[in-house]
């Protein structure tokens, strides 16, 4: 039962994306629950964003895509520009939410998991597509600071 799971998960990329996702919501939780008495609700889940992003990058990178492109930084940094679009509409999402729902602002594990659900399938295709496309050394980057754009 467990090999079988760990073979469907390593065939589809989609599914080795949301599992390195669900991975991304723990590390997300908990350094939102960790930091915020002492910051604040809304700089903690700036912060844990931050730090969910930066340990994905590096797992889908070797799990889900597999990328072998030695430009490191550039890839980051295409990854890191989709996230950082996705990740404004993920707090505004979790802010509105927090605040018009007392529950959830009470509760705020519960907006976390609804605006990181949307926010997946949104990074699938951006991430698939452009931060981890292959890319020929003739194909200019938009991030390649080398290439005239």
């Amino acid at each position: 039962m467990i090999k079988k799971l760990i073979l469907f998960v390593y065939r589809y990329s989609l599914i080795r994306f949301l599992t390195i996702g669900v991975i991304g919501l723990l590390i997300d939780i908990t350094f939102l629950y960790l930091f915020r008495h002492e910051m604040g609700l809304i700089p903690a889940k700036i912060l844990s964003y931050v730090i969910a992003v930066t340990i994905t990058w590096f797992l889908n990178r070797c799990f889900t895509f597999r990328s072998q492109d030695s430009r490191r930084v550039q890839e980051w940094m295409r990854y890191a520009f989709i996230y950082a679009i996705t990740g404004c509409i993920h707090v505004l999402m979790f802010t509105a939410l927090v605040y018009r729902y007392p529950v959830l602002h009470t509760h705020p594990i519960f907006a976390l998991i609804i605006t990181a659900v949307v926010i997946a399938f949104i990074n699938f295709g951006f991430t698939k597509y452009f931060a981890f496309k292959k890319r020929s050394i003739a194909e200019p980057s938009l991030f390649n600071s080398h290439q005239a754009i």
